[in-house]
């Protein structure tokens, strides 16, 4: 995925065809985000990808699905979104996990994207 994509996944969030599972849910209420907050990331017009993460076999970390961070540099949220886009049965995005940015982990740049792994 790339930010070119960024407008399917606006309307996708838009119409509401996306999950949250229950660890984000679990995270969001440990970090106080809100799914308004959550999906005011998703939808924002502002909104970036800043990593895409590809399927990982690392023990503990598995997952087969391309994984996208989506930050809102303009949101009320400092937070990141962490989302898998699934195709089947339907176009829905799943979020994985969201986090607040935590300073020793990302660095601030101008342009896009505006986050960046240390």
């Amino acid at each position: 995925m790339n930010q070119s994509d960024l407008p399917t996944i606006r309307l996708l969030a838009g119409n509401g065809a996306f999950s949250i599972s229950r660890h984000a849910y679990n995270r969001m209420l440990e970090r106080d985000i809100s799914i308004d907050d959550v999906e005011g990331i998703l939808t924002s017009p502002t909104n970036q990808s800043v990593e895409c993460q590809p399927p990982s076999t690392t023990p503990g970390k598995e997952h087969d699905d391309e994984r996208v961070l989506l930050y809102d540099p303009c949101g009320p949220k400092d937070s990141i979104i962490v989302l898998a886009v699934l195709f089947t049965p339907t176009p829905d995005l799943r979020i994985v996990t969201v986090e607040n940015v935590n300073e020793g982990k990302w660095e601030r740049r101008e342009g896009v994207p505006c986050l960046v792994r240390k």
